[in-house]
């Protein structure tokens, strides 16, 4: 049985770091393609924020998978923080170029 969970964990940790992969590519995707419109802001916000989430994620995915030192934890969790708020203000940002253009 407890073999079946370690290779179960480490199918999930594989596939989140994937998706974490694909989530910083296209959020630096994002950043180059609106540079220079007026989208640029807002979106610059959420792709730092979303590649944030993504770096804190793969953080816990390592930790977990590979079990890191402790510290990698909460640095992890800092960094998702970090993220989230970015996502916040970036999205906050879209939401006044959207309200204001009615």
């Amino acid at each position: 049985m407890r073999k079946v969970q370690d290779v179960l964990r480490i199918v999930v940790n594989l596939v989140s770091l994937i998706i974490n992969i694909g989530l910083a590519y296209f959020a630096l995707r994002l950043m180059k393609v609106f540079r220079g419109s007026i989208k640029e802001k807002p979106l610059r916000f959420i792709s730092a924020g979303i590649l944030a989430i993504a770096t804190g994620s793969s953080f816990f995915s390592l930790y977990y998978g590979l079990e890191l030192p402790n510290y990698v934890h909460p640095i992890a969790a800092i960094v998702v923080t970090i993220g989230g708020g970015l996502v916040l203000i970036g999205m906050h940002a879209e939401y006044k170029i959207w309200t204001n253009a009615k």
